[in-house]
């Protein structure tokens, strides 16, 4: 393959590809602006139902940890979006310390590699994330982790309960408590339909992650 087409040459691009041996000069910066007439054309195919094919974690966990889960106690993580630009909590102080207070670690996700993400996930026994692109993750969890995935109140998405249960773990959800100003019911379906729907800063209900931890 003479060029690889990427969104980006730095970041967790240019960390994936270089592991695979692939040069940056090789790397093509691709945009809605740019137009490509190859001689052949490779290109993954979309999967509307989310759900990866199950040699793929399998592969990547080889790739990143060779198959080998990272020693000592496994961890409780709290996947804060604190430094995020959408989707926040709005009490993220008052679940952070909740969670503190039972065992939980607080981890941010950006600034960490690639591989250093896949070590974190590969070795947390339970996961609390509100919904964000650093599940995919759970890609490199073991089998039998436990991840509680929060979502935008009236908003869920399956993507990351199949990668979960790919992985075979176990797998538990909650909705964010209702805004103070809620849509108007004949302007839900529209609403729901927008990108904006889900990326709205959000409340954590307390009394229902008070209620998942007990039962951990």
């Amino acid at each position: 393959i003479d060029h690889y087409i990427t969104p980006a040459k730095d970041g967790f691009h240019a960390e994936t590809m270089s592991a695979f041996g692939v040069d940056e000069k090789r790397l093509v910066v691709s945009d809605s602006r740019t137009h490509f007439q190859p001689d052949m054309l490779i290109a993954p195919r979309f999967n509307p139902g989310w759900a990866p094919h199950a040699w793929l974690p399998e592969f990547l966990c080889e790739w990143l940890l060779g198959n080998q889960y990272p020693g000592g106690r496994a961890e409780r993580i709290y996947v804060s979006r604190r430094d995020a630009t959408s989707r926040r909590a709005t009490n993220e102080d008052e679940v952070a310390d909740f969670l503190e207070t039972r065992g939980f670690r607080v981890v941010a996700l950006s600034g960490m590699t690639v591989a250093d993400q896949a070590r974190l996930f590969a070795n947390a026994e339970t996961i609390v994330s509100i919904h964000g692109a650093g599940l995919t993750n759970v890609l490199f969890c073991r089998p039998g982790a436990t991840l509680l995935e929060i979502f935008p109140h009236r908003w869920t998405s399956l993507c990351y309960f199949k990668l979960a249960e790919v992985r075979g773990m176990k797998y538990r959800y909650m909705n964010a408590e209702e805004p103070s100003d809620p849509t108007p019911p004949d302007q839900l379906a529209l609403t729901v339909a927008l990108p904006s729907a889900h990326m709205a800063d959000l409340t954590v209900p307390i009394a229902k992650l008070r209620e998942f931890v007990s039962q951990l």
